[in-house]
């Protein structure tokens, strides 16, 4: 592991180089009022969770969906009080839909937020019940990419561009949570075709 770390390190010198030059900004992450009203209420309950996906990088966009999809994972065993606490508050959410079952239901219901449980065993990288950016940005690469939820690998693509133009990311960590997720080739090959181009 530690050979694989230092690996990392000299392979993206060069980026870490230029994340030292950049300004050092934070990302703040810019919730909705709806979104508040579902921490509180899951708070409120005890459920741990872990708010992340594209709902929270709205900023990032250059298209917005039509639909807002929420994601958010819980610890395994709670999902079911999670969903029946959520829809006895008449909220649109499924819990660890596949594929179809999202293309189904969006066939039959016009909502504009739809909230996507999912349970995990870990809720890595959760601050205070929101992810940090780096898991974020992998979940929504995931989540989309793999077309669990609707929003285009185009539109993807723009949202990085759009974030690390304007943010000093962690690459570490965006490539600990992609190695996590099985797409760290992915990954490594978006960083390198992006911070190549910048670091001319």
């Amino acid at each position: 592991l530690v050979g694989s770390e230092m690996c990392i390190r000299d392979r993206y010198k060069g980026v870490y180089d230029y994340e030292e030059r950049k300004q050092n900004k934070e990302i703040s992450i810019t919730k909705s009022i709806f979104i508040k009203n579902i921490e509180s209420l899951l708070t409120k309950k005890g459920i741990n969770y872990m708010l992340t996906g594209p709902s929270l990088l709205t900023k990032f966009f250059h298209h917005l969906p039509r639909n807002n999809f929420h994601l958010i994972y819980l610890l395994k065993g709670s999902g079911e009080y999670a969903l029946s606490l959520l829809i006895d508050e008449k909220y649109s959410v499924l819990l660890n839909p596949k594929k179809r079952d999202l293309r189904n239901y969006l066939t039959h219901n016009y909502v504009d937020d739809i909230l996507i449980l999912r349970e995990y065993s870990s809720l890595d990288g959760n601050i205070n019940g929101t992810a940090e950016i780096e898991r974020i940005m992998i979940d929504t690469y995931f989540e989309s990419t793999r077309e669990n939820i609707p929003v285009t690998p185009r539109e993807i693509g723009r949202i990085f561009r759009n974030i690390f133009r304007n943010y000093a990311v962690k690459i570490n960590k965006l490539l600990k949570y992609s190695w996590k997720r099985g797409i760290n080739e992915e990954i490594k090959i978006i960083l390198n075709e992006y911070y190549n181009k910048e670091l001319m």
